[in-house]
């Protein structure tokens, strides 16, 4: 925001001295000549800056595409699962996801609960992203239950793929693997977070 500079007098006092006669003004009349100075300032402050500070906190309000351009939003997704051979049918307790986009960052949390599933095949997969990602980013499981891992396999990680995120089962000395399907109960708990930015 371009700000007006201040044009009034600033050379009121042209010779400060530390005796009346030094200053060519008596202390009553020195002071009156500060004085006027400063209150000439504040009052320029107040009638110029305020209306220009008051003016850009409404131009902030309405700006178009938020605060100087950075939007915020907020609002609901509904994660869904799949196989990625077959994508199968799956029964939910809880469906339910939220978002906040900042710009180009995207926070998101869900909540998966299923209490049955049938036909799936190949590896798990989750829907339903908000936005697309514009790379693979991290993804973390808050809480997980009623999944079988496999042999030395102890909990899950991921990453985001475009509107999709990609499961992984994960353990000590060895590589994460896709979890497969095959893996999941007939009754469990997926609880997601992740950040991701998009284009």
């Amino acid at each position: 925001m371009a700000m007006t500079q201040y044009t009034g007098d600033t050379e009121i006092i042209t010779n400060i001295g530390t005796t009346p006669q030094e200053r060519g003004l008596s202390t009553d009349e020195f002071k009156a000549k500060f004085d006027e100075g400063l209150k000439a300032f504040v009052t320029w402050f107040n009638d110029t800056h305020k209306t220009e500070f008051d003016a850009h906190l409404e131009d902030l309000v309405t700006d178009e595409g938020g605060v100087h351009g950075l939007e915020v939003e907020g609002g609901m997704w509904t994660p869904e699962l799949k196989g990625l051979g077959v994508p199968g049918t799956f029964t939910y307790a809880i469906q339910i996801g939220k978002y906040y986009k900042v710009g180009k960052r995207v926070f998101i949390h869900a909540k998966i609960r299923i209490t049955s599933w049938s036909g799936a095949t190949g590896n798990l997969d989750v829907l339903g992203l908000p936005f697309a990602s514009n790379d693979n980013y991290a993804v973390y499981f808050d809480r997980h239950a009623g999944i079988t891992f496999g042999a030395g396999f102890t909990y899950l990680s991921g990453y985001t793929n475009t509107n999709e995120l990609r499961i992984m089962q994960n353990g000590s000395a060895k590589e994460a693997t896709l979890l497969p399907v095959s893996a999941l109960g007939q009754n469990a708990d997926i609880f997601i977070a992740c950040t991701y930015l998009i284009d």
